[in-house]
């Protein structure tokens, strides 16, 4: 037997209606009857599943973010020619040549791989995945000022993270 119930919010709590009496007011058959299950979970399982997918999230936020990392290290190194080689940092106003250049790239690698396993931590609960991600998130900031204005979409993204982590959400524990 098919129910609908109709939630309370609209005065009508406790109206069923069948899908029978539905199907023959209209002249129909009922073929087979098929019953609906009932939820069986509590609020709390729904609750801890909200939070396992917002853990998701987060990590997926965590590595992704690592993996725009990778940019600043691919065109340091000049691994890739979508943008332009350069050898300057703070808007263009140093100029620390091409060992330079390729020591702040190994930087953003290091950032990189920092927040992939930051995101790692986090998933396995490890307990050092809040200083871990601290630091990293503390790091990628300051190469993004380095990097500024290019890098200034990071910079907000890690204003963002250390949001997140300043104000330890329920699911972030």
């Amino acid at each position: 037997m098919i129910q609908l119930i109709l939630p309370g919010k609209w005065g009508l709590e406790g109206l069923e209606i069948k899908a029978e009496h539905l199907a023959h007011s209209f002249g129909l058959e009922v073929a087979s009857r098929i019953a609906l299950p009932k939820r069986t979970g509590s609020a709390k399982q729904d609750i801890d599943l909200g939070w396992k997918r917002m853990r998701i999230v987060f990590a997926l936020i965590l590595i992704g973010h690592g993996f725009a990392h990778l940019a600043g290290f691919f065109l340091s190194w000049r691994i890739t020619k979508d943008m332009p080689y350069k050898t300057t940092i703070l808007a263009k106003s140093v100029d620390i040549g091409d060992l330079g250049i390729r020591i702040v790239g190994v930087l953003w690698l290091i950032a990189a791989l920092g927040f992939a396993v930051s995101a790692i931590s986090f998933l396995m609960r490890d307990s050092w995945w809040l200083p871990l991600t601290g630091v990293s998130t503390a790091f990628s900031f300051l190469l993004c000022v380095l990097e500024w204005p290019d890098a200034r979409i990071g910079a907000f993204a890690n204003v963002g993270i250390a949001a997140l982590l300043l104000f330890r959400l329920d699911w972030l524990r």
